[in-house]
């Protein structure tokens, strides 16, 4: 990355609660939107200890570039913490990145009982991503040995109308999307927290199907932040004709907003009697695909792709990732992540501690 020689002022917001809720609101105004995992009200939801707001700002006062920290207790040793930032993408120019990446990597060190930060860049462009990681190494990140999401995700440009990019859809993904309605379901945007268990079981079902488990989420908070900013977040459910309730949810779908573009975080379908062979999956996640380019969002993410296979016959999971493709143009490369052990005597500490725990355990 090019010497750089813009001053950037730093302001931090600690915390949740109403100070970090205006902070974030504050920022949305000046166009710069947080990914959702960054956002505090996330932070508390997953149940982060706490939580810190970075704020980049010129010498006039306007903020340029921002990221959430989530912050967490280690379980290896009590009372340290653990640092998380989810989704970092690129900010404008050179300066704003090296400026908040530096004050990320400052905010680690300051911390004498932060352990370890782990930080996830999340960006489309191949050369800003090689740049940003550049500067994270010149600030002592190591790339993380074991990743813990995906690296490449299907994606859809949503720049043309809806009705063009419903006409690029594979023939048979067209017809899926259209067949509930011809058969009376009805598709239809959740924000009731009763709902938060009927979509915890249809996971479960799901995941069955696959041979695996899902990763818990705080669905009340989900909902609820669903309700409050439908357009930030949005879960859409597909009921079957007799009432809406939960006992009639089939399939659903969620996504949220992670800046400029809409990422699909999770979805299932249930497979019921009298619903035959019906499609159910399809329709929810078109619904997300038209509502994020209602709302302006410059692409899709499809939420990535089978690490191990690219097809059903490679994995379990390989037919997830068939569906996807159903949707999508091209798949991508977007992530990269990156560690950073301010105190690395501890660090080694907990790390042995956590490898003896899992022996015990086996």
């Amino acid at each position: 990355m090019p010497n750089v020689t813009l001053e950037r002022r730093i302001h931090h917001v600690f915390g949740f609660g109403t100070a970090r809720d205006a902070a974030e609101h504050d920022l949305e105004s000046k166009g710069i939107v947080l990914p959702f995992p960054q956002r505090g009200e996330w932070h508390e939801a997953i149940g982060h200890s706490s939580s810190a707001l970075v704020v980049a700002s010129d010498t006039d006062g306007r903020a340029r570039a921002a990221a959430g920290i989530g912050i967490g207790r280690s379980r290896a040793l009590p009372l340290h913490r653990i640092y998380r930032v989810e989704r970092l993408g690129s900010s404008p120019t050179d300066a704003d990145d090296s400026a908040l990446l530096k004050a990320i990597a400052d905010a680690a060190h300051s911390d004498r009982l932060c352990i370890r930060l782990h930080l996830g860049i999340f960006e489309p462009d191949a050369e800003r991503r090689q740049r940003l990681g550049t500067v994270l190494g010149s600030a002592g990140f190591v790339r993380a040995q074991q990743p813990e999401s995906y690296r490449r995700t299907p994606s859809l440009d949503l720049e043309a109308s809806e009705e063009v990019l419903f006409s690029k859809l594979a023939a048979s993904a067209r017809r899926n999307v259209r067949v509930p309605a011809k058969r009376g379901l009805q598709l239809l945007p959740i924000d009731d927290p009763s709902y938060a268990g009927r979509l915890t079981e249809l996971l479960e079902e799901s995941f069955r199907r696959t041979g695996g488990s899902p990763v818990p989420l705080p669905w009340q908070t989900i909902l609820q932040r669903s309700g409050r900013s439908p357009h930030r977040s949005r879960v859409v459910g597909l009921f079957k004709p007799e009432e809406i309730s939960p006992s009639s949810l089939v399939a659903f779908a969620w996504g949220c907003v992670n800046g400029n573009y809409v990422t699909y975080e999770a979805g299932a379908a249930s497979r019921q009697e009298g619903l035959g062979n019906m499609p159910l999956a399809y329709a929810p996640l078109w619904d997300l695909i038209a509502w994020a380019r209602r709302i302006g969002a410059k692409w899709f993410d499809f939420g990535g792709v089978s690490a191990v296979g690219e097809s059903a016959t490679d994995d379990p999971l390989g037919g997830i990732t068939d569906f996807k493709k159903f949707f999508c143009e091209r798949i991508i490369e977007v992530r990269d992540e990156w560690t950073l052990e301010p105190r690395p005597l501890r660090a080694t500490i907990a790390r042995a501690v956590s490898a003896a725990a899992n022996r015990i355990r086996r």
